[in-house]
């Protein structure tokens, strides 16, 4: 062509867009056809406008070169304006290709461009999946009549429903670190935050009740267990509660029938700080009486009262008799 009209594939070879939207605008339809047919080769949507134009030339080459030319765009916005020629009965020989009409060659490029729809839809479909996003994939695959990926994403959809409703079961029943597992499988970040949040925030409860029981406030304990439903350690609480009642009314009885040093070992034992003071300061009270006042300053000593214990001693120290000098020779 370049002999007796422009150089289409130099134009092509130089990407020249501008010099081939030119030449659909000349008045010989063959330099239209061929820039039409350029343009699709290169594919580039900038021709996309023009190209439209030309689908109601008069020429038939012309509009077969322009239908074939979008159909290589494959921009959604030429099916509509393609439509229009499939009952276009005239008939032209592209390049290549067999005779065949300008509505069947506007056909072929509708397929191409709803083939090239369908795959993007199809891959944002799978996309979509990977995301974990199923029920929005679904609707694409019913979209596109894609029957195996549609009972594929169903028994998904069906399998996470069941998966999630275990997990709901499992945070009824408290038991939070499987719920959060079930939810880290199905890559549900808000239910993962969520419930490992209620772990955190019970594991610094269990810990609160855990301090308690070690400094023997048993009830505060058990309130706490109570409070996150743990019915194992509420019963092992209140049996620990239960053996200080009943231990702790033995002592009481001890003391009264007098016998206070075995009443004082149970006090110890549960770690009655109260009542071990109580007895203690009830014995250095006796000793005190029975003027032993060693022994009751050393019980006083115990419990921190230095100024008594430093009385007593005070007194110890008066009651002895001056030591005797010794004669000189």
């Amino acid at each position: 062509m370049a002999l007796f009209g422009p150089d289409i594939d130099k134009m092509i070879n130089e990407y020249d867009i501008d010099g081939l939207v030119f030449l659909l605008y000349e008045d010989n339809a063959k330099h239209k056809a061929a820039a039409a047919r350029a343009l699709g080769e290169l594919k580039d949507i900038r021709a996309l406008g023009h190209l439209l134009s030309l689908l109601k030339n008069r020429n038939p080459e012309v509009r077969g070169s322009a239908a074939w030319a979008l159909g290589e765009l494959q921009d959604q916005k030429a099916v509509w304006e393609l439509r229009y020629l499939l009952n276009d009965k005239k008939t032209v020989a592209l390049p290549d290709t067999a005779k065949q009409t300008i509505g069947q060659i506007a056909q072929a490029s509708i397929t191409k461009i709803e083939s090239q729809k369908v795959n993007f839809e199809y891959a944002n479909a799978q996309n979509l999946e990977e995301q974990h996003h199923f029920a929005e994939a679904l609707q694409l695959y019913q979209k596109l009549n894609m029957t195996t990926d549609i009972e594929r994403v169903r028994g998904i959809l069906q399998e996470r429903q069941d998966l999630y409703k275990r997990a709901k079961e499992f945070e009824a029943a408290h038991q939070y670190e499987q719920a959060v597992e079930i939810y880290k499988s199905l890559a549900m970040k808000q239910e993962i935050s969520r419930v490992s949040k209620i772990i955190s925030q019970r594991s610094s409860k269990i810990e609160k009740a855990q301090d308690y029981e070690k400094r023997t406030k048993l009830a505060e304990a058990m309130n706490i267990y109570f409070e996150l439903n743990m019915q194992n350690e509420v019963n092992r609480v209140r049996s620990l509660l239960q053996n200080r009642a009943s231990e702790y009314q033995n002592a009481r009885e001890l003391e009264n029938v007098l016998r206070v040093d075995d009443a004082l070992t149970i006090y110890e034992r549960l770690n009655m700080v109260n009542e071990v003071r109580r007895i203690k300061l009830k014995k250095a009270k006796e000793f005190e009486s029975a003027q032993d006042f060693e022994r009751a300053a050393k019980i006083y000593e115990e419990l921190d009262m230095w100024r008594e214990a430093g009385e007593l001693r005070e007194q110890i120290k008066a009651s002895q008799p001056p030591m005797a000098i010794p004669k000189q020779l």
